[in-house]
């Protein structure tokens, strides 16, 4: 049986809710109703009455801001529905001189349309997908359609709020630019790192609705870390590349890498940029042993990663040098350290077979999956307890917070508002 909404106005006196209710319940069989009625007509009836009202459907909502107007009615009508989880559709009638009148627009039009477009296609694609990004702009373009007062200024608010917090984790945490390990290396891959995580940390927004206490923790583990980094105070963008908490800056930024790998995968044109990231997440950890071990170390001029005091650059380098025992990592044994190596050249050879490098293959979406586990699994391998526990932290807590529960904490806080 489908639910239905019985909204009585302002206009309507209290005593007169009560006789139409009567008359509407020998109509119409119980089931799933709900009533809307005005907080100041509830409040004037006696208790007995009162008490009626209440047992007669299965909630009651009083408004406390009246909502004027057939559309913000319905939109918020709409918005009750989300909020209880009515999956099936629903009824919407107004009481009118005497009668109820059905709302045609039961699902508040184009901009119930938007919402629900919104949350499927988070499901389906992704929450920071290439399409769930443009359909949160069509949303917010609606929303600021809706007329000034009731239920337009609350949810004008309160979807700004998600939109603004949504591009901050889209756009500015996991949407820069990913450099590759040439352009790392020719800026300088310590101060790169250092000047990145700077400049995210500092556009980072006070959240309200994409929460995630996790990835609070992690951004505050990375603000206290970037202060031990932090070089002479009176000098811009200065750095102590001396510090000893340089490994855990790149094991870090790997995890990160490799988080935002996964997230690629829901944008549309996804091969460049996740092949560029597991790249990067990859050497990182190697550059992290490097210095865990104090094989490497970093130039106190500029920060250049120097091994037994010779720049090394490439990924294929740092390969060679675990072949050679020369970094201290977790694989115990010969055979160990052969089977990483042969599996690290095969990454590294689809990497530079592909158009990434000017060649010719790609990886597909359904390999998708099988690639990323792959390099997952060899920095799992080579890392030393220590670094690993610190990558899963971190790639563990990367994950970002999940749009339809913004969505509908922003629902519930619209309608609390109003109720």
């Amino acid at each position: 049986m489908r639910s239905r909404f019985w909204e009585f106005g302002a206009e309507v006196e209290p005593d007169e809710i009560v006789e139409a209710v009567e008359i509407l319940l020998e109509e119409h069989s119980t089931g799933s109703d709900f009533l809307v009625i005005p907080a100041s007509s509830l409040n004037a009836l006696t208790g007995e009455k009162s008490a009626y009202l209440k047992s007669r459907f299965s909630d009651v909502f009083p408004l406390r801001v009246p909502v004027t107007g057939v559309y913000h009615k319905s939109f918020f009508v709409f918005l009750l529905a989300k909020v209880l989880g009515l999956s099936e559709e629903y009824t919407h009638h107004l009481y009118d001189e005497g009668d109820f009148q059905s709302v045609m627009n039961c699902n508040a039009g184009k901009l119930g349309h938007a919402v629900n477009s919104l949350e499927e296609s988070a499901k389906i694609w992704g929450d920071y997908g290439d399409i769930v990004s443009f359909q949160l702009e069509d949303l917010c373009d609606l929303v600021e359609e809706l007329s000034e007062g009731d239920v337009g200024v609350i949810l004008k608010r309160n979807i700004r709020k998600i939109n603004q917090e949504y591009s901050f984790f889209r756009d500015t945490l996991y949407g820069d630019n990913v450099f590759s390990s040439g352009e790392l290396r020719s800026a300088g891959t310590a101060k790169s790192l250092l000047l990145k995580w700077r400049g995210l940390i500092g556009r980072r927004v006070n959240t309200c609705y994409l929460v995630s206490p996790e990835f609070d923790e992690v951004l505050s583990h990375i603000e206290k870390l970037l202060s031990r980094l932090n070089g002479d105070k009176t000098q811009i963008n200065a750095a102590n590349y001396e510090s000893g908490f340089w490994s855990k800056l790149f094991i870090v930024t790997s995890a990160w890498y490799l988080r935002l790998a996964l997230i690629q995968k829901e944008r549309k044109d996804f091969y460049r940029e996740f092949i560029l990231c597991l790249v990067r997440s990859f050497e990182l950890a190697l550059q992290a042993s490097a210095l865990y071990c104090k094989r490497a170390e970093l130039v106190p001029s500029d920060g250049s990663i120097i091994f037994d005091g010779k720049k090394i650059e490439g990924c294929g380098l740092y390969i060679s040098k675990v072949e050679d025992r020369k970094i201290r990592t977790n694989l115990k044994t010969g055979e160990d350290i052969g089977d990483f190596v042969v599996e690290a050249r095969k990454f590294l050879s689809l990497r530079n077979h592909s158009s990434l490098a000017h060649g010719l293959l790609d990886i597909d979406r359904e390999n998708f999956n099988d690639v990323f586990s792959g390099t997952k699994a060899m920095i799992s391998r080579v890392l030393e307890p220590e670094l690993l526990d610190e990558f899963n932290f971190f790639f563990n807590n990367f994950k970002l917070p999940k749009l339809n529960e913004a969505l509908m904490k922003a629902f519930k806080d619209s309608l609390t508002t109003l109720l």
